[in-house]
């Protein structure tokens, strides 16, 4: 959804004074190449606990060197072939390269069915592409982005509820389970909060 939303989303928030449409775009170009990057990026912030809990550091610090040092070298190489948007590519690279090696090396050490994750990825995939199939039919229904800021908020706003209504109702068609424990917790959560 911020990826098909980037450029209304930028324009809304910072589209003012010396900060004009060219800065939108400029700006919208770098969230697109930052936004490739964000399952790298979560995965990093969650998958060294399991390291750290198997007593991996070592393995964990090596690895996150190497990052590093591939990091600086793709930001040397790409900010001189494509400009700033090559700081925003080695920072998405780099992060799922990072996911990557962490996966890949911890598989020995914890016990994960393939095979059910790889049914669930394609299912949130699919919800995925549910998702901006209707973000996008909304946004050119709407025409957003070619109208006054007060519209602008509101087409963004419904765009991004009608695409995460499509999202939750493809998951839950597809019968996946961490929606439905989503749902689960949620359900419990207002419950708990109404018995006080």
């Amino acid at each position: 959804m911020l990826i098909c939303l980037r450029t209304p989303i930028i324009s809304l928030i910072f589209e003012r004074g010396a900060f004009d449409s060219e800065s939108t775009g400029r700006t919208s170009a770098a969230l697109l190449w930052y936004s490739v990057g964000l399952l790298g990026i979560a995965m990093v912030n969650t998958v060294p606990r399991f390291y750290q809990a198997l007593k991996m550091n070592k393995a964990l610090v090596r690895i996150g060197g190497v990052v590093v040092i591939v990091n600086v070298g793709l930001l040397l190489v790409l900010s001189n072939i494509v400009g700033y948007l090559g700081i925003a590519i080695a920072t998405s690279l780099s992060a799922l390269l990072h996911m990557t090696i962490l996966l890949v090396r911890i598989r020995g050490h914890v016990i994960v069915n393939f095979t059910d994750l790889g049914r669930t990825l394609l299912k949130l995939l699919l919800g995925t592409l549910g998702l901006v199939i209707v973000v996008l039919s909304v946004q050119r229904l709407y025409g957003i982005g070619q109208t006054g800021k007060v519209e602008m908020l509101a087409q963004v706003i419904s765009a991004s509820f009608a695409g995460s209504m499509a999202y939750l109702g493809l998951c839950a068609l597809l019968r996946v389970k961490i929606v439905f424990e989503f749902f689960r917790r949620v359900r419990d959560l207002v419950l708990a909060s109404g018995n006080r």
